[in-house]
């Protein structure tokens, strides 16, 4: 019978657990491109923080997650405007 010891076996366990989920990960991920370039279409920045959102709905107007500021979105341009009055 061949003896091995706790430590080998849990580091051996958790190296063979390790290399399972990164090739199923490779696995999974091989054919499916650059999610990133699909979703280009959809990425909008901020004029005045610089922050870069996603703009899912498509509308006229979109609101900066990050500095509340109003962006107008119009064929691919984004025009600035003046963040609004913040209530204290």
């Amino acid at each position: 019978m061949i003896k091995i010891d706790l430590s080998l076996a849990v580091s051996c366990y958790l190296f063979f657990t390790l290399l399972l989920v990164c090739a199923l990960w490779i696995f999974y991920n091989w054919d499916k491109g650059s999610s990133l370039a699909q979703q280009s279409q959809y990425m909008e920045q901020c004029p005045y923080c610089t922050y870069v959102f996603f703009n899912y709905r498509q509308a006229k107007v979109a609101l900066c997650p990050r500095c509340k500021s109003y962006l107008e979105i119009e064929r691919g341009r984004t025009e600035n405007h003046v963040p609004p009055a913040e209530k204290k």
